[in-house]
């Protein structure tokens, strides 16, 4: 029997067609929810300028890493973040702090207040692991705004279970461990120096700087 190129092209197309819509279907999108709530505000605590947070350059992506294990890093094919992480990490840390410190007590750049302190906080690990909890280490580092500029600064790790083993329980378990840093940064902001009282009384000498 002989085959008409013409009518076997088109008996193609439907399938060439089908292929072509499964290759371009766009990934699906998950974000980072807000951080659990605090059970109660602060009781006094400094006011702090939060400074953009850093996190690991292969964290910094749309991509969601779903296990890392020493060198070796997975990803999710079929899934990516809604916004960068790095950018939805300081959006979830923001969102805690002012929770946990209270109305007022956390600025953001171009706010024009002076705070008591300026918080940097470097991310250091955000990684999912095997055995299905979330490690998360971080530096941070408050210093005042005025007077002597006082300095504190810390080290945390925090390790949270996720479930499912899917990107949204990664996303839930990155929110919960952003919560229990922003725990952990409000118990430094409650002792940390304000800015009157770091400010020279009347007679007191300055020294240049």
């Amino acid at each position: 029997m002989t085959i008409n190129p013409r009518a076997a092209s088109l008996l193609l197309l439907p399938g060439l067609l089908v292929l072509g819509a499964c290759a371009s279907d766009p990934p699906a999108l998950v974000a980072l929810p807000a951080a659990p709530a605090a059970s109660q505000a602060a009781a006094n605590p400094a006011t702090l300028l939060l400074r953009p947070v850093t996190i690991p350059g292969y964290l910094d992506n749309l991509n969601v890493v779903t296990s890392r294990q020493g060198g070796s890093i997975t990803q999710d094919q079929g899934t990516e973040w809604a916004e960068r992480l790095g950018d939805g990490t300081t959006r979830v840390l923001a969102g805690a702090l002012s929770d946990r410190l209270g109305p007022g007590n956390l600025l953001i750049e171009g706010d024009g207040r002076i705070p008591d302190a300026d918080l940097s906080i470097q991310i250091t690990r955000m990684d999912p692991q095997p055995d299905g909890k979330l490690v998360l280490e971080a530096r941070w580092t408050l210093v005042g705004s005025m007077g002597d500029r006082p300095v504190r600064a810390g080290t945390e790790s925090i390790s949270v279970p996720f479930s499912p083993r899917t990107p949204a329980g990664i996303a839930d378990a990155t929110a919960q461990a952003l919560g229990q840093l922003a725990d952990r940064l409000v118990v430094a902001a409650e002792t940390f120096p304000r800015m009157a009282q770091t400010m020279p009384g009347p007679g007191s000498a300055t020294v240049p700087r």
